[in-house]
């Protein structure tokens, strides 16, 4: 099963690309042809619902869809990326806090710590997935503090870009993945 945890649908920041903004009937299509069965869509320091809401419905009899995030997090030592990704059943909720979060921030100024981004949306049963071997990296102190805070330690992955990084990490004990980073749906 294909499984896809850092996928984006929308141009959000500056630089992003804007092969990134997908319609309904390509996501659908692409992500029937590419036979992924849980996708979690991630656009920078943006969770638009009503996106949410219309892809998931778009691709219920084949696809779960997840809601998530990918932020920039002021670290330790500079600026980094943080996915979180929460458990579908708290979409909702999860939309509430994300938007009390962000407030009116524009997507290309939001900075936050780890810290209170686990403060804020860990109840919503959340995984949080740094970049760890890809740039723009959270440091391993802020990967570390994050551990600490986390009760379930299976909640945290690091991602990285390549299969040789993957299976080297893989191979001390590291939980890894690679996402997809969509750049451009045609």
């Amino acid at each position: 099963m294909k499984i896809d945890l850092h996928c984006h649908t929308k141009k959000v920041k500056t630089g992003d690309s804007s092969g990134r903004n997908v319609n309904v009937e390509l996501f659908k299509r692409k992500v029937e042809e590419a036979d992924v069965r849980i996708l979690a869509i991630t656009n920078h320091n943006c969770f638009d619902l009503e996106q949410y809401e219309n892809f998931k419905k778009a691709v219920r009899e084949f696809c779960q869809i997840w809601p998530g995030i990918e932020l920039d997090i002021h670290g330790e030592k500079g600026r980094g990326h943080l996915i979180v990704i929460a458990n579908p059943n708290n979409y909702q909720e999860f939309s509430n806090k994300i938007e009390d979060l962000i407030r009116e921030e524009s997507p290309d100024k939001f900075l936050v710590d780890v810290q209170t981004v686990f403060e804020i949306v860990d109840d919503c049963d959340v995984i949080y997935i740094p970049h760890f071997h890809k740039e723009p990296r959270l440091s391993d102190k802020d990967i570390d503090k994050l551990n600490v805070l986390l009760k379930d330690k299976s909640r945290l992955f690091k991602e990285t870009s390549d299969y040789r990084s993957l299976g080297v990490y893989s191979n001390f004990d590291y939980s890894m993945i690679i996402g997809s980073d969509v750049q451009d749906w045609s």
